[in-house]
């Protein structure tokens, strides 16, 4: 009997290993499809093009929001350990869209990629996005596009690398050090241009994306530090929601 029970626990361990390596089937993708018993869920779904349709291992299908800012959840059966997230977009027509990675680890979510902009087409698959290596309960894909809604048809997940394939972003553990000019454009056409550290970059995103889920307040305060200060002890410039066209991000 405990023979018999041991093989049974050996086979298990054989099976779900195999689960989380097995290499995706999704042509000219990194890394594996997540496991089958993986959650996917969304901000929002255009019609039936819905979020679980990005591990279904096929090009040709998909999930869409109805909206400019969305994001999309996945949350694993058990932690895996990983280095990069690959992601097979569409947009109609043709944007440059942002694109920031959040991990799940000890119940708290972390930003674990630089925000990185992607000229994104009818259908491209983008290079790997190199997040902070670690074992995360599941991943959050935040996209930000100033002309057309968010799409996903595919996302691959790896912690691996192919050698020749080159890495556009390299990982950094604490995207707050680095900093980055803040281009908001507003209604009618006016442009705000800021120069902020990541961080503060990253709560104007984290606001902006939770206004638009509908929660948080109506304007986001920026702290214009030493640009213009004159004879003020501090000056802040005060970002209505509703005034909000688009926004850049373009890091240094």
């Amino acid at each position: 009997m405990k023979l018999i029970k041991t093989f049974l626990m050996t086979c298990m361990f054989f099976l779900l290993t195999a689960q989380m390596t097995f290499a995706s089937d999704v042509d000219r993708m990194q890394g594996f499809t997540p496991p089958q018993a993986t959650t996917v869920t969304g901000t929002d779904t255009y019609n039936n093009l819905v979020p679980e349709l990005v591990i279904d291992k096929d090009l040709s299908t998909g999930w869409t929001s109805d909206k400019k800012s969305a994001s999309l959840d996945m949350t694993f059966p058990e932690p895996i350990y990983l280095k990069f997230v690959q992601i097979a977009a569409v947009s109609t027509p043709a944007s440059n869209v942002t694109y920031t990675i959040y991990g799940l680890q000890n119940d708290e979510w972390k930003v674990i990629s630089n925000p990185i902009a992607h000229d994104v087409k009818e259908s491209t698959i983008l290079e790997p996005i190199v997040i902070t290596e670690g074992s995360y309960k599941a991943i959050r894909i935040s996209a930000v596009s100033p002309t057309s809604w968010i799409g996903i048809y595919e996302i691959t997940i790896g912690d691996k690398l192919e050698s020749e394939t080159p890495v556009v972003e390299e990982p950094n553990p604490d995207p707050s050090d680095n900093r980055a000019i803040l281009v908001v454009t507003m209604t009618p056409g006016l442009e705000k241009e800021f120069d902020l550290s990541m961080q503060e970059v990253n709560s104007f995103i984290d606001w902006y994306e939770a206004k638009q889920a509908g929660s948080g307040r109506a304007s986001y305060a920026i702290d214009k530090h030493d640009n213009n200060k004159g004879p003020f002890k501090s000056r802040k410039d005060y970002i209505l929601f509703d005034r909000v066209m688009t926004f850049e991000v373009s890091e240094y």
